[in-house]
């Protein structure tokens, strides 16, 4: 009896059809613990430093605003356009702000105070052989992250 057991494990596993299930199943899983792990929290940054700059926009906001009702009412769809998208354009700034300032800062500039830049040769060949040559792994990390982005998307997710 358990002689079967084992012989039909092993055909499920030689199955094509069940292997393919399980990497659908390992990718949703996957999927879902980097959209929760990541992506939600990029997508509620974004949406509180959106509420931020709808609470408080800038000045060219403030100023296409107060034209507005001295536009032509067909007009007007325009400018509110151009305060999304200026606002968004604000919130990216403002993201792109906290994420430099939490990253860490150099030893040394590649960049020298008469504005030169310093040439990183080694560098230079590294980015070289990686255009040459096809990349020999993938960071699974950025994979899944793209994947969860990718997922997010397709379900009107804000990323």
């Amino acid at each position: 009896m358990s002689e079967k057991n084992v012989y039909e494990i092993i055909q499920s596993i030689n199955s094509k059809e069940n292997l393919q299930s399980d990497f659908d199943d390992i990718q949703m899983l996957l999927s879902a613990h980097f959209r929760k792990k990541y992506v939600e929290k990029l997508e509620n940054a974004f949406k509180r430093y959106q509420k931020d700059n709808e609470k408080n926009p800038s000045n060219e906001v403030k100023l296409l605003n107060a034209l507005k009702p001295y536009i032509p009412s067909e007009k007007r769809g325009d400018i509110d356009n151009i305060t999304e998208m200026l606002t968004f354009i604000s919130t990216f700034e403002n993201i792109r702000k906290e994420a430099g300032a939490a990253l860490p800062k150099t030893a040394a500039s590649a960049i020298h105070e008469d504005g030169i830049y310093e040439v990183d040769e080694e560098c230079l060949r590294q980015q070289h052989t990686e255009l040459v040559e096809p990349p020999q792994n993938i960071n699974a990390a950025q994979l899944m992250l793209v994947m969860g982005l990718m997922s997010g998307m397709g379900k009107g997710g804000v990323l």
